[in-house]
Order: structure tokens, then C-alpha cells, then sequence
């Protein structure tokens, strides 16, 4: 998997139903990169810097909610809360719920060992690399972290299709009763 493979998708989503954001022209810089990993002492694994410096880093896919009601309350382990993927960036007027550097200002004092890359709709979990360049799903609630197998760009491709999946399941099962008129 590659950058080619999520350029090649972000020309040609469903844009009846998806809506993509990401840095374009306000991705950063290789200097600005730098800077901001020196700020937090840690270096990203090559792919993640490639992708951040393109103009698809910082971006968000969802199901907008005209489409895709949001959860009143957040639910553990609810699929109909997983109606984004949002991957975390540092372009210039990055939104604050797409802002790496607040993300990793959220995290508990004991978990510095991680930086939280990519997050899925209203779930509490993330998608962290660790000191070993390992990406690891990290909950907030418990601590626990899960190694995942696949490498960066895969891990990406795969959640994008299991939005598309979902998507595909909430228009059959999610979507609230309309009343019948009288």
C-alpha cells in the first residue's frame, strides 16, 4: 500500500455520500515538520511524514450527519459511533478536533510512551504509534493497548473500507423509523 493508493481514492469517493477534508494547500513544510517533532521529541515513522506532508495529511472522511444521525450518547463498542476517520495533523488552521498537538496535550501523564495519529467517529480509542514505531490502538478508559499488524497506509485503506461497510449497514439497519402519517 501506498500514498498513490489513498490519492487515487481521495480523487474518486462517493462524494454523494462522503465528505473529505484534508490540509491541501496548508500542509506543512518539511521545516515546520521538523520543528514540531523536536517540540514533542519524537520523529514519525517515514510513511506518516510523507502523508503529512502531502496535501491529504490532517484529513477527516465521514458520512456527514444529514446522513448519518449522530449518537445522543456515546455507547462502548456501538459501531454507529465509527462514522468518520479522522487522521490528525499540523497544517496551518487545522480544526482543533483534527489538531495532533492537542491530541497529544489530552493524554494522560502516563502515557507519553505514545502519539495518537488517526481516530475513528466519536470513539474514545486511538490510533497511536509507540517509541517503538509500533501502531497500537490505545484505550483512554482502561490503558490497554492492542498492536495492530497491518502497516500504516494498509491500516488507513482498510479503515476507509470499513466506514464504506458501515455506511452500507446503517442505511439498512441505523437509520431511526420514519412515522407512518395518519
Amino acid at each position: 500500500m501506498s500514498l498513490n493508493e489513498l490519492q487515487e481514492y481521495a480523487r474518486n469517493y462517493n462524494r454523494a455520500v462522503f465528505r473529505f477534508m484534508a490540509s491541501g494547500r496548508a500542509a506543512p513544510t518539511e521545516a515546520r515538520l521538523a520543528r514540531f517533532e523536536e517540540s514533542v521529541d519524537f520523529r514519525f515513522p517515514d510513511e506518516f511524514r510523507q502523508l503529512t506532508l502531502s496535501p491529504l495529511g490532517g484529513f477527516c472522511l465521514e458520512v456527514p450527519g444529514e446522513l448519518w444521525d449522530r449518537p445522543a450518547e456515546l455507547v462502548e463498542g456501538d459501531w454507529k459511533n465509527l462514522y468518520s476517520l479522522k487522521l490528525f495533523g499540523i497544517g496551518i488552521g487545522v480544526p482543533d478536533w483534527l489538531n495532533l498537538r492537542l491530541e497529544l496535550e489530552s493524554l494522560p501523564p502516563e502515557d507519553t510512551d505514545i502519539v495518537p495519529f488517526m481516530a475513528r467517529g466519536c470513539e474514545p480509542e486511538r490510533f497511536c504509534f509507540d517509541l517503538d514505531y509500533q501502531i497500537v490502538v490505545w484505550s483512554p478508559r482502561t490503558g490497554e493497548r492492542r498492536v495492530v499488524k497491518e502497516d500504516f497506509y494498509s491500516l488507513i485503506m482498510k479503515e476507509i473500507h470499513g466506514l464504506e461497510e458501515r455506511w452500507e449497514r446503517y442505511k439498512v439497519e441505523g437509520r431511526p423509523k420514519k412515522r407512518k402519517k395518519k
